[in-house]
């Protein structure tokens, strides 16, 4: 035997099965998004995202681009997935998925959030980890008629095996630590604030009255997330391991129900086949017998080349967890320096914002028809309440995470925001087909733990528009986005004056 450590390859292909089948249902939501996002004639105007945003233009997607365009190309992008999961050229076809993934979340990156983020990282790993040597469909077929070719266990190095689940700790402890600089957390009260946010699942079912109970929960999922990867890398107490395990299980499970977010959190459930790999290896090898043959191995200068280029993304991604900490500031624009031109978008620091960017908001939205009648439509007809949507809607109420100087976000800020606003207007008239004028108002309040539901609500005139034969005529709002009151005209739009 070689002294090189060897696992079996067996959990590694589940693994890639089970990415490979989760990356082709996020390629078809991207599909089914497509029309309101992707699109050029959608809510996002991408050649303003790219001018606030610079750094996002190097991707496959540029100019005007209809629907059937991105429908054609994440289309493709599920096709890829199909050779990752039967177990064929699974790095050629991971690389032109990630590609495509890559320009995705650059395209849209005014909308970019946890899926986004683990799903092209996902696919990332499946072109270093040693895949496609087990579990391949036709390989299987043909073992079945033809048992002499059977051979025993297949093994592999635990080189990048380990990298990954170094990464997928990280996940956790940036995540966990980062919450810890939080007031709301600290305090106990951040879960419940989580829980009322506009992205959580039901929003309404949470009150004060449950903030015993939450607070209990907010800690216990505080320090689940911190110590789920030490009980994982347990090598001593298999007990200890397996808890681990269904601990973190459970708490994706419970992110799942509660708040949604499901890419991110299933593959990091599939990730707990690869923390027991060991476990299995060991378990087989007192079953079956194995011989150096069984062993795959690749060309030296390949491995060194790319083990080197794993250190080098392993530091970039450890430098961006000390970005909090300021005087590591430099290191960690370092890092995110370094991973973006690897193609990577990571930030691991989870719900660490929740002070200062949380809010709830409820719409309502007054139509007045030709004959001067009043009504009052449901908001959910004019902002919708998926994930993306409410990212894009926070633009709106002057909530924003994403990497943009002060200076440059106050500038351009008016004009997104009456972009926005158009193109919800436009999407309105287009699916209600209605000939009549409405009145956007965004009734919003910030929560704060206890005192959050006596806080008073904010009246936010957002705009008044105008349809006619499915179209938006004309659009108007006095809303400074910058002083948050009333003021001139900082929005007014016709078809013929729109840009």
């Amino acid at each position: 035997m070689p002294s090189q450590k060897l696992v079996n390859a067996l959990p590694v292909d589940i693994f890639r099965i089970l990415a490979g089948l989760l990356c082709l249902l996020y390629f078809v939501t991207l599909g089914l998004d497509a029309k309101d996002f992707s699109a050029s004639t959608g809510l996002i105007n991408h050649k303003l995202s790219y001018e606030l945003f610079r750094f996002t233009q190097l991707g496959l997607f540029h100019g005007t681009l209809p629907a059937y365009f991105f429908y054609i190309v994440y289309g493709a992008a599920s096709l890829f997935c199909i050779p990752i999961i039967i177990g064929y050229w699974t790095r050629t076809f991971a690389f032109l998925a990630f590609l495509i993934a890559v320009s995705a979340y650059r395209w849209n990156f005014l909308v970019i959030y946890v899926d986004d983020v683990v799903m092209h990282l996902l696919l990332f790993w499946l072109m270093l980890l040693p895949l496609g040597k087990t579990l391949k469909l036709f390989d299987r077929f043909v073992q079945s008629h033809q048992p002499a070719l059977n051979t025993g266990p297949v093994l592999v190095g635990t080189f990048e095996l380990h990298a990954f689940l170094y990464n997928i700790c990280l996940i956790y402890w940036i995540a966990g630590f980062s919450k810890l600089t939080s007031p709301l957390w600290q305090e106990g009260t951040a879960l419940y604030v989580v829980l009322k946010l506009p992205i959580a699942r039901f929003p309404a079912m949470w009150n004060l009255d449950q903030l015993l109970v939450l607070r209990w929960l907010n800690h216990v999922a505080l320090l689940t997330e911190i110590t789920i990867p030490f009980f994982l890398m347990q090598t001593r107490s298999l007990v200890l391991k397996v808890l681990g395990g269904a601990m973190q299980i459970v708490f994706h499970l419970g992110i799942i129900v509660t708040i949604g977010i499901p890419f991110a959190n299933l593959a990091l459930v599939g990730s707990v086949v690869l923390f027991f790999s060991q476990e299995f290896t060991e378990r087989w090898s007192q079953t079956t017998e194995h011989t150096l043959h069984d062993v795959v191995r690749s060309p030296r200068p390949v491995v060194r080349l790319k083990q080197i280029f794993i250190c080098l993304y392993l530091f970039a991604i450890t430098l961006t967890g000390f970005y909090e900490v300021k005087s590591l500031q430099v290191a960690a624009k370092f890092g995110y320096v370094v991973l973006w031109t690897m193609g990577l978008a990571q930030n691991y620091h989870l719900f660490n914002w929740i002070d200062s960017r949380n809010y709830t908001v409820k719409n309502d939205i007054t139509t007045i028809d030709a004959d001067g009648r009043s009504a009052t439509i449901p908001g959910e007809l004019f902002f919708p309440s998926s994930i993306r949507h409410t990212l894009l809607q926070m633009n709106l109420y002057g909530f924003t995470w994403l990497p943009v100087t002060a200076d440059r976000w106050h500038a351009m800020r008016p004009q997104l925001i009456c972009d926005i606003l158009w193109r919800y207007a436009e999407r309105y008239c287009r699916t209600q087909r209605d000939t009549q004028s409405l009145t956007v108002l965004s009734l919003v309040r910030r929560l704060r733990g206890r005192s959050s539901d006596a806080m008073p609500m904010r009246h936010m005139p957002l705009c008044t528009f105008w349809c006619a034969h499915a179209r938006v005529t004309a659009l108007k709002s006095r809303y400074d986005p910058s002083a948050q009151t009333q003021g001139p005209f900082f929005c007014d739009r016709t078809q013929e004056t729109r840009q």
